[in-house]
């Protein structure tokens, strides 16, 4: 009985908020290719997590701005099995396959490591370790090359830090006029 009033309350508070929850963050990523010795700054995230509970995933959308310029952009989808702890990972043009272990209280997760393959012309397979502590999440991917026999070859390592933000006082900052505005 115990066991149920603690599931209650936990998620009783997420149903009542009604639709998807979302969660916004912003960073800086930094790549170390294999050789090198420090890493290097690669260029700047922002993530945005919905979760929907009531489907039991979670869609990452993020936007990287690399220091060269590009902007990269990519959504994944994370969809839990039946016991909350694991998920399958996808993304809408079959790019990215892999499974993942959270840890912590559902839809609290404190920890999430990934394992997923990126299904482009040279197969590359990525291990992630992301931390949750308190409203900052710290993220290391390291990144292999699939050889023919199937041996997998360290290729290097992005690392990220990325800080939750309240999209609604970056919204009010975009959209405040300011008097010079009305000059």
């Amino acid at each position: 009985m115990r066991k149920w009033c603690l599931v209650a309350f936990l998620f009783v508070p997420v149903f009542l908020m009604g639709g998807p929850l979302a969660e916004f963050y912003i960073g800086e990523m930094k790549s170390q290719m294999f050789e090198e010795e420090t890493p290097e700054h690669f260029g700047f995230v922002f993530l945005k997590r919905t979760f929907a509970v009531e489907k039991n995933l979670f869609v990452d959308h993020c936007l990287i701005s690399t220091r060269d310029g590009e902007t990269l952009e990519f959504l994944q989808q994370s969809e839990l099995t039946e016991d909350l702890h694991k998920i399958i990972l996808s993304e809408p043009q079959g790019l990215v396959s892999g499974t993942g272990e959270l840890i912590g209280f559902p839809w609290h997760w404190t920890s999430l490591q990934e394992k997923m393959k990126l299904n482009i012309e040279s197969p590359v397979e990525v291990d992630i370790n992301n931390i949750m502590e308190g409203e900052t999440m710290f993220s290391i991917a390291s990144v292999f090359t699939l050889e023919g026999d199937g041996t997998r070859e360290y290729f290097g390592k992005f690392i990220t830090k990325l800080y939750q933000i309240d999209i609604k006082t970056i919204e009010k900052f975009f959209t405040e006029k300011l008097p010079l505005d009305e000059q």
